[in-house]
């Protein structure tokens, strides 16, 4: 049986819904291609939308799926930029150490030469 008729908005195609999730999309134009008018305020619109109870829980399975892996994801990565952030600062204390060590050298040799 028929659960939901609709026309699309210009007004061109009737569309059918069964239960069973069968569309029929009927051309409703006469032979010139013309539209017949019709009040446009009388005509509600359907916001839902008919899918099967195992798409829903397809989709639902693959979204949680998903959201695991972005978690996963993103604590892989904040894990990698710990791990740099560990590196520069071990690198940058190096750094700091050798450069006070030259600096203390030419330190020494300036004060040599004077």
């Amino acid at each position: 049986p028929v659960s939901r008729l609709r026309i699309t908005s210009d007004d061109a195609f009737l569309l059918s819904v069964s239960e069973d999730s069968t569309v029929f999309i009927f051309d409703v134009r006469d032979k010139e291609g013309r539209v017949t008018k019709r009040d446009k305020e009388t005509v509600n619109f359907a916001e839902e939308i008919l899918v099967t109870k195992s798409d829903l829980e397809e989709k639902t399975q693959s979204m949680a799926e998903l959201k695991q892996k972005v978690e996963e994801l993103t604590m892989q990565n904040e894990y990698q930029l710990r791990l740099k952030d560990l590196n520069y600062t071990e690198k940058m204390k190096e750094e700091t150490e050798r450069f006070n060590q030259e600096l203390a050298s030419d330190k020494k040799n300036y004060e040599l030469l004077l």
